[in-house]
């Protein structure tokens, strides 16, 4: 996992909560808050069934700050680690510092 979070951009993962970051941003991008989780776990926790691959930890909504160049390069990012034909749903992205 930490090798493919360092070539999405992706920094301090957390659940529920938020943190320092572990990195400051360079190459003039910017810090983004990303919060996400995945429906397919969501249903299926709500029912009382777990997911065959993904943890019941993700119905919950995730945080996560990335290192990106503005909103849409966060998403797109993000996306590219956590895709939605994976069940993966962005719910917000903000700058860090909001």
């Amino acid at each position: 996992m930490g090798s493919s979070l360092a070539t999405t951009g992706l920094i301090n993962p957390e659940r529920k909560g938020s943190g320092d970051m572990l990195q400051i941003p360079c190459n003039g991008n910017q810090v983004f808050k990303v919060a996400l989780y995945n429906k397919e776990v969501r249903a299926l926790v709500k029912d009382n069934q777990s997911h065959d691959f993904f943890d019941d930890q993700w119905a919950d909504t995730h945080f996560h700050e990335i290192h990106a160049k503005d909103e849409d390069d966060a998403r797109r990012r993000v996306g590219e680690r956590y895709p939605s034909v994976d069940g993966f749903v962005i719910e917000q992205v903000a700058p860090a510092n909001s």
